[in-house]
């Protein structure tokens, strides 16, 4: 499984903040992303290599920073 097909959901929670939930070894980990462009390119999905930028910051700051 790709790195951007890990990304199970992405909603909002305020004004220019998303939540963003991954799967990583089968636990789920959520962090509040506040950079709209990669958002916008995970909802347009015409851009991996941004979606995957968007998986591993999900990553660095919901498991890394534990």
């Amino acid at each position: 499984m790709k790195k951007y097909e890990r990304i199970t959901s992405v909603r909002n929670s305020g004004h220019g903040h998303y939540k963003v939930t991954i799967s990583y070894y089968g636990k789920d980990y959520t962090a509040t992303v506040t950079d709209m462009t990669l958002i916008d390119d995970y909802k347009d999905g015409d851009k991996i290599n941004r979606m995957n930028q968007l998986y591993d910051y999900v990553k660095f700051m919901a498991i890394d920073n534990l």
